[in-house]
């Protein structure tokens, strides 16, 4: 079974790194996007983020060209050929700082393609609140939904681990929920934020 672990920022990100932070875990670590002036990843795996429209700002501790704000219409940040692979029977997390200037909905971060069978997931807010969601493609999904703060910058972290989803915020177990289909393919899927 194999470990990924990603870690990402929305609309934040960290203070300025030439290399991955201590406090980050590397073991398993598959992408480390700090957004310094670029969409980098720093670990050796050079899963790069191309850039497709998103606006550099400032981050939540206030540094420059640190975070990436999206227009929510066609702003977005994509790796078409991952080195990773998300699977069904497999473990991973993904932890990442968002601020959400409004209740509007929209996908934030994914993993994903339109072919039947697929496994894919994804983070999305909606007017009520954040979720992780799991799927077989052109199956039903499965949430994992938690509350959100409108213009503050929150941390959260979504992990799968034996097919249980999990959704902490700021450090607190929101919820979870199991994913439940069977016979997803695990394959090389775009990835998007």
């Amino acid at each position: 079974m194999k470990k990924t672990l990603l870690t990402v920022a929305i609309t934040c990100a960290f203070s300025v790194f030439g290399q991955i932070p201590n406090y980050v875990p590397t073991n398993g670590l598959q992408a480390f996007w700090p957004f310094t002036g670029n969409a980098n990843d720093l670990t050796a795996n050079a899963n790069h983020l191309t850039n497709n429209g998103a606006t550099l700002i400032a981050d939540r501790n206030g540094v420059a060209n640190a975070a990436y704000s999206f227009n929510g219409s066609g702003n977005y940040l994509e790796k078409t050929t991952p080195s990773f692979v998300f699977s069904p029977t497999g473990t991973f997390s993904v932890s990442f700082w968002i601020n959400r200037p409004s209740t509007t909905g929209g996908v934030a971060m994914m993993s994903g393609s339109g072919t039947a069978n697929n496994f894919i997931w994804l983070f999305s807010g909606g007017a009520a609140n954040n979720t992780f969601g799991t799927n077989k493609q052109q199956s039903a999904w499965i949430w994992a939904n938690s509350p959100y703060a409108v213009n503050q910058w929150e941390h959260y972290v979504c992990m799968f681990i034996n097919g249980v989803m999990r959704i902490y915020r700021n450090g607190v177990l929101e919820t979870s929920a199991t994913y439940s289909h069977t016979g997803a393919l695990s394959t090389v899927l775009p990835f998007y934020i």
